[in-house]
């Protein structure tokens, strides 16, 4: 994938977008982006001003899952707004996002 920006990705042949939205990637702080599923991948796209971090691209062959948690700040829970990829390796990706619950079905749909 060639976009650093929060626009779609470049879709492979044969893939297909299936939700995208606005959201937060934890990383030791919140980076503001756009995530994307599509029939292949998770792609996470910083906006512009963090255009310092690249592009995240997580292939649904690596996730093991994705669960519902709280966004925590210090290590404190402030709020149930966040959602945990899993990965096969034993990494986890934190994303901060508005209905949680509709992007861990989607993933969950697209991992059967």
């Amino acid at each position: 994938m060639s976009s650093s920006s929060a626009g779609p990705p470049m879709l492979r042949p044969g893939e297909m977008l299936v939700h995208q939205g606005a959201a937060n990637l934890h990383r030791g702080s919140k980076i503001g982006g756009w995530l994307h599923l599509t029939t292949q991948r998770l792609v996470f796209c910083a906006n512009w001003s963090d255009v310092r971090d690249p592009p995240l691209e997580i292939e649904l062959a690596d996730i093991e899952g994705a669960e519902l948690c709280w966004t925590r700040t210090l290590g404190i829970p402030l709020s149930p707004t966040s959602l945990a990829i899993n990965l096969k390796n034993g990494e986890r990706q934190r994303f901060v996002l508005d209905r949680r619950e509709l992007w861990q079905e989607k993933i969950r749909a697209q991992l059967s």
